[in-house]
């Protein structure tokens, strides 16, 4: 018989009865030879080089993490890792399969969450569970060694093997146990019953085959959760002969508590006639779905795509099982996504559900590659959702409605795309046109392209359409600033104050700044969009200056900017910054307060501006500095008081001011942003559009 060497890694101290725990557990199989470094003999060598030595030497790495980061060798270690993360990097560098468990309810070491962080990445890291009980932990470890060498022996091909490994996964049958309840009807038909006797002998001959869990078939409903379930509901369809199937895994890993838990709930619905062929159909299908509750999606896809080639699935069915492995990929960062997608474009119809898991699994795989900064992979994965959602569209069964608001979670990151699908959905159902979301969202896009005159058309639309809604007004009037039409922008601006007075809190120092350019009786500037670029390409430059700590070269950039546009966020920051560690208050208030002309969101510097104010003023508070500190507090909330406190930490009046700040302003601007957030629902209620409803949804 083939034994397989595992090497324990953990910290000693903290997880002495675990490591006993595991080693017993998986030397009682007879299959696993254990090495812990506590049972290797006393040699003359260094105790790191053994302990790497023995990681190479073995065919799996069992890791458990507590809350001890562990012992940091000296020599020879630049990174400053512990021996246990030392023993991580050297398996992952093999490539050897390593399974982490993960104490659950602990508080870890700084330098251990970084080491937990880095085993639970997604891309990079590793297969890892949860523990509290050493009972559980040492259960779940045999478990998943189990499942990997079956998952091994599957993938070797080799039929000897694959005998070997299941005579020896046998001697287990509590590990090796799947419960499967069907549920009927009270009432149920001989055929019916005696079809689903002839599924659940094929779901068994599935599994058996596949070197799965072998079901055990439970009378009684109630699924013991501790352990994976598949429970098969089936009722008689409409149409004579046909029943509707619905397949869905239960399944709670022991020891882990309902916060962690990461289960994968999506039911698989099929319509089949009663048949031998469609009794082999719901076995693969039910097996398909078993491979989850092995930890091994990939091949619960593969078992999906395989069931949907079938012979005796419709059309309907069809799309529902790509759906399930569209949720499958969606459950696992978005892995295959594509390849689903590709089989979704290939039916001759699709339904709404189907589309939906698709659009998911692209947002999931999505924000994979932004984090992995894939810029290949989002254009292709917005590519795909666009042909999706046009597939869909003309075929004229999904409403406009549910592929609109499946456009908006799709195209994040091609601002292009998204303008196509609702240039061709407008030209499906023109009612669009009078919805002011539409052109909200429209406006947003040519925003985000640099369209403002096109972006500014929308938003005009918007608010003609919906004119008790005072940001569709700001929106519009930030197209207008943005070109240098500040007449239209002010005209904008000041019809949002009229609706909403908290509107000052984002355009205060916007107004004030197309005041003084139409005071310059500069009422339309057209070169302004151009002169800005000139700007933001110089302050670019300065801003790897300054970064870089050449802040005399930084400097000159910074005002070589301002020079071309005034407008420029980060040289006015910059500036303010070099003019405030010279004592120069006044210098430092005129720039804080241009840059605040670009971004009046940003609490950062509205609170540098006030305390700029403050220091100008002997230490104390102004009526225009009490109103930029309210400011302050409206976008940064309670960590505004911290930031106050810190900044002021030598000012002799420090006390007076914070409880000015905490016991005045604070409580002000609290109840007046609740209050401003209720009236945000009520303008944002739902509203009828026709046979849709539209819902904002707003965090």
């Amino acid at each position: 018989m083939t034994r397989y060497r595992v090497f324990i890694s953990s910290t000693i101290e903290d997880l002495q009865d675990a490591r006993l725990q595991v080693d017993a557990e998986l030397s009682a199989t007879e299959i696993f030879d254990v090495v812990r470094v506590e049972k290797l003999p006393a040699v003359d060598e260094p105790s790191r080089r053994l302990c790497l030595d023995e990681v190479r030497l073995a065919d799996a790495l069992v890791l458990i993490l507590g809350h001890r980061y562990g012992f940091v060798p000296v020599a020879n270690n630049p990174d400053g890792f512990s021996v246990t993360h030392l023993e991580y990097r050297e398996a992952k560098r093999l490539g050897k399969p390593i399974f982490a468990f993960i104490r659950d309810n602990s508080s870890p070491e700084e330098r251990m969450v970084e080491f937990i962080r880095e085993v639970s990445d997604f891309d990079e890291g590793v297969v890892r569970k949860k523990w509290l009980l050493v009972e559980n932990l040492r259960i779940e470890a045999r478990r998943a060694l189990l499942f990997w060498l079956a998952r091994r022996a599957r993938d070797s091909g080799s039929s000897e093997i694959q005998q070997q490994l299941a005579g020896e996964i046998r001697r287990y049958p509590e590990l090796w146990e799947l419960q499967c309840v069907i549920e009927t009807p009270s009432q149920v038909s001989s055929n019916l019953g005696e079809w689903l006797d002839e599924v659940f002998r094929q779901f068994v001959i599935a599994c058996e085959r596949q070197l799965l869990p072998i079901p055990c078939r439970r009378d009684d409903p109630e699924i013991r959760r501790e352990k994976p379930a598949i429970r098969i509901q089936a009722r008689p369809s409409v149409q004579s002969g046909r029943v509707l199937i619905v397949i869905q895994l239960v399944h709670a890993p022991s020891g882990a508590s309902q916060q962690s838990l990461k289960t994968f709930t999506h039911a698989t619905q099929l319509d089949v006639r009663q048949g031998p062929e469609a009794a082999r159909l719901v076995g693969k299908c039910c097996a398909a779905v078993t491979y989850l509750a092995v930890d091994d999606w990939n091949r619960c896809i593969d078992g999906l795509f395989e069931a949907a080639n079938g012979a005796a699935v419709t059309e309907e069915s069809r799309a529902r099982l790509l759906g399930t492995a569209a949720y499958v990929s969606a459950f696992n960062q978005g892995q295959r996504s594509f390849d689903v997608i590709h089989r979704m474009l290939e039916l001759r119809r699709l339904n709404a559900p189907t589309v939906s898991a698709g659009i998911i699994a692209l947002t999931t795989a999505q924000l994979r590659f932004q984090n992995a900064r894939a810029r290949h992979a989002l254009s292709e994965a917005e590519h795909l959702a666009m042909r999706l959602l046009v597939v869909a569209l003309n075929t004229g069964e999904i409403s406009a409605a549910i592929l609109y608001n499946l456009a908006r979670d799709a195209f994040h990151y091609s601002p292009q795309a998204a303008l196509t699908f609702y240039s061709k959905l407008f030209r499906s159902d023109p009612s669009y046109d009078e919805r002011w979301y539409f052109h909200r969202d429209l406006g947003l896009i040519h925003y985000s392209l640099g369209n403002y005159e096109d972006a500014a058309r929308h938003y005009d639309q918007a608010c003609h359409l919906k004119q008790d809604d005072s940001e569709l007004f700001r929106f519009a009037g930030d197209a207008y600033y943005y070109q240098g039409c500040w007449s239209a922008a002010l005209l904008c601006y000041e019809r949002a104050l009229q609706i909403e007075p908290a509107e000052r809190y984002f355009l205060d120092l916007k107004i004030d700044f197309a005041k003084t350019k139409i005071r310059g009786r500069v009422e339309r500037d057209r070169r302004f969009v151009t002169w800005r670029k000139v700007s933001h390409f110089f302050s670019r430059i300065g801003v790897r200056f300054a970064e870089a700590e050449q802040n005399t070269a930084a400097q000159w950039l910074f005002l070589l900017s301002n020079k071309f546009s005034d407008l420029n966020f980060d040289a006015n920051k910059w500036l303010a910054l070099y003019t405030n560690r010279q004592g120069k208050y006044q210098q430092a208030i005129l720039y804080l307060n241009r840059a605040l002309a670009v971004i009046p969101e940003d609490p950062s510097p509205r609170l540098h501006l006030v305390l700029n104010m403050i220091f100008s003023e002997n230490g104390c508070f102004t009526n225009d500095s009490r109103e930029h500190a309210k400011a302050a507090i409206f976008h940064g909330g309670p960590d505004t008081r911290d930031q106050f406190r810190l900044q002021l930490i030598n000012t002799p009046n420090r006390e007076g001011l914070c409880r000015e700040l905490n016991d005045v302003l604070f409580e002000e601007v609290k109840r007046e942003r609740e209050e401003w957030q209720q009236r945000r629902k009520e303008v944002l209620r739902p509203e009828r559009f026709g046979a849709a409803i539209h819902f904002e949804f707003r965090p």
